[in-house]
Order: structure tokens, then sequence, then C-alpha cells
């Protein structure tokens, strides 16, 4: 309720490359109306430190737990370089260059 989906899926439609990760626990079923693609980049938090994706972008909602929350804040951490896109509801963190 209140959440801008469209505006998050179809961002991630137009950013999101071969090879890349897409973290979003707990809501990649929303997303997948607006980017039916989710389902070939989606990956588990638990999966990211050995993810062979050189750039995940991090879908952060109000559904997260507290420790996808601190997951995702220690992913961004160890990217190069980060670009964050907000949207109602929603914060989109494309993290790159995580495993140089």
């Amino acid at each position: 309720r209140g959440e801008d989906w469209r505006g998050a899926g179809r961002y991630l439609a137009r950013e999101v490359r071969p090879g890349d990760g897409v973290a979003a626990p707990g809501v990649t079923g929303l997303l997948r109306y607006y980017f039916p693609r989710i389902d070939r980049h989606a990956v588990d938090l638990t999966a990211i430190p050995g993810a062979s994706a050189d750039r995940v972008l991090a879908v952060r909602t109000r559904f997260m737990t507290a420790a996808e929350r601190d997951q995702l804040d220690r992913l961004a951490k160890r990217s190069r370089s980060r670009r964050t896109m907000e949207f109602i509801g929603i914060r989109v963190d494309i993290c790159d260059g995580l495993w140089h």
C-alpha cells in the first residue's frame, strides 16, 4: 500500500544488465509484474557473498527484516561505487565492483 512498484520495476527493467544480480527480499513476486525478467536475476541474500555478479541491485522496502537490511548495508559498504534511486516506499541501490 503506497509503494511505487511500477516505478521500481520499470527502473529495474531499464537498469539490469546481463550478469547482474537483483536482491529483493520478500518482494520479488510484487516486482515481477513490472519486471518479468526478475527471476533470471534474483539472488538470495545468503548467496551474495559467493555470487558471480559484479553488480547487485538491492531493493529495500519496509517488508525487509532487520537482518536483511543489515546484509544489504554490508553489501553497500563493500561496493566500489553505489548509485541510489528512490521511489515511494522503495529504494534501489546499484552496488558496483563488489568482488574486486
